[in-house]
């Protein structure tokens, strides 16, 4: 299935012509907008450059990453598509909703697109509760993603205090709620 299925034509044409022979991973597409702080988590987190490594490993998946505020349904933040042909992962699109930290919300939602990559199978880890649950909506959270988002939150924001230059930084905040959800076993029902 073509991903211009599923973006905008102009936020297609810009994330087509993004791309750069240097940065994260060529396969890894954002909108303007993300840029700067894509190139502040490229720069302060090395769990962000682990997983733009592993996607720099699989050239044959796109990830598109833009902000669509339409993606905003009760405690939903974010969600990612996944697009497979003949049985192989081909795309993932992901939403970000404004008003929301996107460093977070952006490693989380790649911590996603990394356990299709690893074979994750959502479906029998609900039944062992191998750290996943399901949203009545139908979407999958995991622990691992939720954990990764918040890893690369904090080694952004740490970066952030270490560095001579003033650079300003989005300070929206995890919630308190997201912060202890990190740190406890999964509850039935979590916003990505």
């Amino acid at each position: 299935m073509p991903l211009s299925l599923f973006l905008p034509s102009g936020v297609l044409a810009v994330l087509l012509t993004a791309g750069s022979t240097s940065g994260p991973a060529p396969n890894l597409r954002v909108d303007p907008a993300l840029q700067p702080i894509l190139a502040r988590m490229w720069d302060r987190s090395p769990t962000f450059r682990a997983q733009c490594a592993r996607l720099a490993d699989a050239p044959d998946l796109l990830v598109a990453v833009w902000y669509d505020d339409r993606v905003v349904r009760g405690t939903r933040r974010a969600a990612t598509t996944f697009v497979r042909h003949a049985g192989r992962l081909v795309s993932a699109q992901v939403r970000l909703a404004h008003g929301h930290d996107p460093t977070e919300l952006l490693a989380h939602e790649l911590e996603h697109v990394m356990e299709q990559l690893d074979g994750v199978q959502l479906r029998m880890a609900i039944a062992t509760r191998e750290g996943v649950s399901r949203a009545p909506d139908g979407s999958f959270e995991t622990k691992r993603a939720i954990e990764a988002g918040l890893q690369v939150q904090r080694e952004v924001r740490r970066g952030r205090d270490t560095l001579a230059r003033v650079d300003p930084i989005p300070e929206a905040a995890a919630t308190h709620a997201q912060q202890s959800h990190a740190q406890q076993s999964l509850p039935q029902r979590r916003r990505p």
